[in-house]
């Protein structure tokens, strides 16, 4: 384990330095032993459309920001229906209204996914109130909220995607990595619409980087999660079972055989190995995607981090964006940049252990039960993520910035990728801190298995042992900064935990517990 000071970026980004740790171990190295506030303005009169119509379709919202909804309302959207909520249009008809129907270039044979750009009023950790852009998903109930809804598709399907700006100010959509996801400009009440074939399987982000600036609007709120499953994500190692990954394998192992091999070699060893043991039940220690229709899984969970600069929201006006030296290029946003609230998920502190957005954060799993952590950071500041209890595996990367912007520290014999390409690493390398620079996205693997730091864990894993499940396990940043919140407050920035409710195969017998007593009842 070594200790190293981090320079920075290449390029004038705002970066917090503080030393971090890192472990290396090649992963593919002999791995079948080591894995062995305010309301909706709706009632605009400066930027008044008419709604669209049309079914929903691999959307998925989440509860973040302050809401006018009850603090434990959380609701879900996805056109194939969810146990929450759902939303198709009544009457939908298959040709669109509006711009879209002008345009010709929104086909809705496989479902669309429709968002409104638009602003609000959310609640910061303090209680200070700051006004944002949010991407809202086009439904009569649902509420805009930063970041965006998390969108699922699959590797291959035809993706629709229409956004309306319900703001006096012209906006943009594109997903980095995916050129034909761009709209360039969508004027005040205006919607338009973009269709593409879904790319490989991977993580991915989409943002509005029509401000001159390119960061403003990104910054000021829109941002959110795009996520591709693969269309054949098993593993192709000879001689052993196959197992399910978040890749596209079959095209991984034409392009980059080796990372093919090394994600293989991990996947196969979950549930398998004296590391990583199974059991014969449940998941059998294997890793388990999360659905097409569901923002989060007890396996998967999204942490993007962002920042807020309060001065930087105030210049969102009923009228539009008030001008601003600080935000009149790139570099002056850059330079002025002074974030004083640092969140996941579009929160800090308290509200990321307990709460509705924790409930997207937070793991709460039995060994044995290995989970993928999506990392990506939407911001300008760098976070050196740390974890305790287990190292995390790094398994792929991608950048959405150029690359004098990027990075430089040693990754292994990782590479950098084309922009927005989603790298899956061919030496994947276990650490305890992994860093995120800005628009960087970083896919992770947390194991779910016994810390090394547990004395006699077979009294905890009996029952004998006098300490109580769950094990709680802290997530904070190595960047100080990123730890508090309105200028100091400690621990209220980008501070969570993990929990380890008990040995493996503990899912299983507390399953039988609950039904038997259910049973009994």
């Amino acid at each position: 384990m070594g200790d190293f000071g981090l320079s920075g970026l290449l390029g004038p980004w705002y970066v917090v330095t503080q030393p971090f740790e890192e472990d290396h171990f090649p992963a593919a190295e002999g791995a079948a032993d080591r894995y062995a506030g305010a309301p909706n303005r709706d009632a605009r009169t400066n930027c008044d459309s008419t709604p669209l119509t049309s079914r929903t379709y691999g959307l998925i919202e989440t509860f973040s920001g302050k809401s006018d909804m009850k603090r434990r309302e959380f609701l879900r959207y996805s056109g194939a229906g969810l146990a929450a909520a759902a939303y198709t249009a009544s009457g939908a008809s298959s040709a669109l209204a509006g711009p879209c129907q002008s345009s010709g270039g929104c086909p809705t044979t496989s479902g669309q996914i429709r968002l409104t750009i638009l602003d609000r009023v959310v609640e910061m950790i303090d209680g200070v109130e700051v006004r944002v852009l949010a991407f809202k998903p086009q439904s009569l109930s649902s509420i805009a909220h930063v970041p965006g809804p998390v969108l699922r598709v699959r590797e291959g399907d035809l993706v629709s995607i229409a956004v309306t700006n319900d703001r006096p100010e012209p906006h943009g959509f594109e997903i980095g990595g995916i050129p034909a996801s761009k709209i360039a400009t969508i004027a005040c009440g205006e919607t338009k619409c973009v269709t593409f074939t879904a790319p490989v399987g991977g993580t991915y982000m989409y943002f509005d980087p029509s401000h001159p600036s390119q960061h403003l609007y990104r910054l000021l709120g829109l941002h959110g999660t795009f996520i591709v499953h693969p269309r054949d994500g098993m593993t192709r190692i000879a001689g052993a079972t196959p197992s399910l990954t978040p890749y596209s394998m079959d095209k991984l192992a034409l392009v980059v055989p080796q990372a093919a091999t090394s994600i293989g070699l991990l996947f196969n060893a979950f549930g398998t190995t004296t590391r990583f043991p199974g059991t014969a039940t449940a998941n059998r220690g294997k890793w388990v995607p999360c659905a097409l229709d569901q923002p989060y899984s007890i396996q998967e969970r999204i942490w993007l981090f962002s920042e807020v600069d309060p001065r930087f929201n105030a210049l969102i006006r009923d009228d539009g964006i008030a001008a601003s030296t600080m935000t009149a290029t790139a570099a002056s946003v850059i330079a002025n940049w002074v974030p004083r609230y640092f969140t996941i998920n579009g929160k800090s502190g308290f509200d990321l252990s307990e709460g509705e957005v924790a409930e997207t954060v937070v793991f709460k799993n039995y060994i044995g039960e290995p989970s993928l952590i999506r990392t990506m950071c939407a911001g300008l500041a760098h976070h050196a993520t740390h974890i305790h209890g287990n190292h995390i595996i790094e398994l792929s990367q991608s950048y959405l910035l150029p690359a004098a912007s990027r990075l430089t520290f040693p990754v292994g014999n990782h590479r950098f990728g084309a922009l927005g390409e989603v790298v899956v690493n061919d030496d994947l390398w276990e650490r305890d801190v992994w860093p995120t620079a800005p628009m960087q996205i970083r896919d992770v693997m947390l194991p779910f298995e016994v810390p090394p730091d547990i004395p006699n864990w077979t009294a905890r894993a009996n029952g004998t042992a006098n300490e109580p499940w769950p094990l709680r396990y802290v997530m904070h940043d190595h960047c100080e900064m990123g730890t508090t919140a309105a200028g100091g407050n400690y621990p209220q920035g980008a501070v969570t935990h993990w929990e380890i409710l008990g040995p493996l195969g503990g899912r299983a017998v507390a399953s039988s517990a609950s039904s038997g007593s259910s049973s009994a009842g």
